[in-house]
């Protein structure tokens, strides 16, 4: 595991091999949360950004995305057994109101019935994978078929997008790729049409994310999400209203179809 004060500290080449070979071990399902993952110092040796070389690393071992690295989470683990929380209403205090801005979950909790563009309806925020040990899917929207689990960074944030792209394929494979939520939501007629889950990561135009997966000189990263199945979205415009329509557009690239052999997951 990585150590608590790792966000700042500087590794070589082989130290961070090392490190990262220990904290994959034979279990992935808390590897987003290590502070080497958002590391922004620079590797001795290679003249990268820690948690770009931590990404060509993935690249080199993407077998370590699957259900054995990554085990289903009992649904018992969740109180009630439902994914779905009758309690999520998505109404604000007017305390709330004045975080929206700040406040992520509160942020996720204003787009309840919200029209995200390519992503569809916002039907459910803060979506529990288990109990308390376990994360949440801070979005679900649904459109034409498609259900989207979506992890959500605020218009401030700094967290690397590798972050947020390990984060979502995380709660994919811990809901035994989405198949969880997809049986749960068929019961219900608005959504018996259900025919694929997705990974998705939204964020906004021009922030730190953004122009981490659009301009970085690196393609790892691109690539990364493009072996995994994370699709990148952003948003045009917000206005911070509740239940408001959102330009949302999907930016995720793809290379070329002669270079492009994504990975089976």
């Amino acid at each position: 595991m990585c150590k608590k004060d790792s966000t700042r500290k500087i590794y070589n080449k082989d130290e961070l091999n090392n490190l990262l070979s220990n904290a994959t071990g034979t279990n992935m399902s808390f590897f987003y949360r290590e502070p080497c993952v958002v590391n922004d110092t620079v590797v001795n040796d290679t003249g990268k950004i820690c948690y770009e070389f931590i990404t060509e690393y993935l690249l080199e071992h993407l077998y370590l995305f699957s259900s054995t690295s990554i085990p289903k989470v009992a649904r018992k683990s969740i109180g009630n057994c439902q994914y779905i929380q009758e309690s999520h209403d998505g109404l604000l205090s007017a305390k709330q109101r004045e975080r929206i801005q700040k406040d992520e979950v509160v942020f996720a909790m204003s787009l309840l019935g919200s029209e995200l563009g390519d992503l569809g309806k916002v039907i459910d925020y803060q979506t529990p994978i288990g109990d308390g040990k376990f994360g949440a899917v801070d979005l679900l929207a649904y459109n034409k078929g498609v259900l989207s689990i979506v992890e959500l960074k605020r218009e401030d944030s700094l967290e690397p997008m590798l972050r947020a792209i390990l984060e979502i394929c995380t709660y994919f494979w811990q809901l035994n790729k989405g198949e969880e939520l997809k049986n749960e939501l068929k019961e219900k007629p608005e959504y018996k049409d259900i025919k694929k889950v997705q990974m998705a990561v939204l964020v906004f135009k021009n922030s730190f994310q953004y122009n981490q997966y659009k301009y970085q000189e690196s393609t790892s990263l691109r690539q990364l999400a493009n072996e995994l199945g994370v699709n990148i979205f952003t948003f045009e415009d917000v206005k911070y209203i509740e239940n408001e329509k959102y330009m949302v557009t999907d930016i995720t690239e793809k290379p070329p179809h002669d270079l492009y052999h994504p990975k089976t997951i």
